[in-house]
């Protein structure tokens, strides 16, 4: 991820699903001491106005406490880690471990599955994603999907932006409703390329982007790309380094941000973002260190841009331009030909 939202954002009106955890930690109490449990009236007193006169979200609510009552002893402690530590979503993204639906009893697990869903909708029904949204919106800096900062997100009065399960709600129902695994995300990212995926399912000792983290912004580098690999009529050949490292093959393989990145950005733009820098040259030194210089002033100035526009991008591409202009070799060497022709092209334009 390119930025996370705050922990605010995902707390501050979490309401819906704080009462779900305690509603039904309170009735699997009962049943674990051979009582009944609370009814309906008391196990939404707290939210009578929003919650206590809906039969089918009551009838699916008691659907889980009825397949826990099934359950064995040992079935039960599952039941209940499973609750815990699909909630624990920071901490599922760091290690990749977590109870899925598929490690529950099947009856608690498919009337989990039906409930999340229902609480879900309620998220919507009951303008708790309307309020997280806002809250999300106006906190940003940059109005950007942090995902790819390829699109931008929808303002909170426009219709509603794609709020993704980062944990899918399929596999991890008992965080369906939790708004800190409810992230914002535009409908690309979403649909196209996280679709349902099992963000916690990579191989190896990787750590995911957990979405209200507090950790530093992942970065895109493009240092190390190779000019004219290909003939000068071709993009370069282009290597893109996301950081932070631990995560980046994770944003990769969910988002498929590299692809993303190279055809439909960079290899349309480069020679665009290289012909604009020149125009934007002043008149002087064309000296190779004087080009320096101005590509890294020209990138700093690019990367206080923040995300919008796809800035972040441009900058990155002009360092690695400078950093090519930095060694002695034949690349070097043509692409600082390629500039000058740019620059004198400027100056006359009938010499293209």
């Amino acid at each position: 991820m390119l930025f996370y939202y705050s922990a605010g954002a995902a707390n501050d009106n979490n309401w819906l699903h704080s009462w779900f955890v305690t509603a039904l930690t309170s009735c699997m109490d009962a049943v674990d001491a051979t009582q009944d449990p609370p009814a309906w009236d008391v196990v939404t007193a707290d939210h009578a106005v929003e919650l206590s006169n809906r039969p089918v979200v009551e009838r699916e609510f008691f659907a889980i406490i009825d397949a826990y009552r099934e359950s064995t002893p040992s079935e039960r402690v599952t039941t209940r880690k499973a609750l815990a530590v699909q909630n624990d979503i920071s901490q599922a993204c760091a290690t990749g471990a977590c109870l899925r639906t598929s490690d529950l009893p099947e009856p608690v697990g498919h009337a989990a599955v039906v409930f999340g869903e229902r609480l879900f909708w309620l998220v919507g029904q009951l303008g708790v994603r309307k309020a997280h949204y806002k809250q999300i919106w106006d906190e940003l800096a940059d109005n950007v999907c942090p995902f790819c900062a390829l699109y931008d997100l929808e303002h909170p009065e426009l219709p509603a932006e794609d709020l993704d399960h980062y944990l899918s709600r399929k596999i991890y129902p008992f965080a369906a409703g939790n708004l800190n695994n409810l992230a914002p995300m535009c409908s690309r990212c979403n649909m196209d390329y996280k679709k349902s995926k099992d963000v916690l399912s990579g191989a190896g000792d990787v750590q995911r982007h957990y979405p209200y983290d507090v950790a530093a912004a992942g970065t895109v580098d493009l240092r190390g790309s190779r000019f004219f690999e290909n003939g000068d009529d071709q993009p370069p050949e282009w290597v893109i380094s996301l950081s932070p490292q631990a995560k980046a093959d994770e944003w990769d393989r969910i988002f498929e941000i590299r692809k993303r990145y190279r055809l439909n950005v960079l290899d349309r733009r480069y020679l665009e973002w290289l012909s604009h820098w020149v125009e934007a040259l002043p008149e002087g030194d064309f000296s190779p260190a004087a080009l320096r210089d101005n590509l890294q002033v020209s990138a700093v100035g690019w990367a206080r841009l923040g995300l919008q526009e796809k800035s972040f991008l441009k900058a990155a591409y002009l360092d690695a331009v400078r950093e090519t202009l930095l060694q002695d070799t034949a690349e070097s060497r043509q692409l600082l030909t390629v500039i000058l022709s740019l620059i004198s092209m400027r100056r006359d334009p009938t010499a293209a």
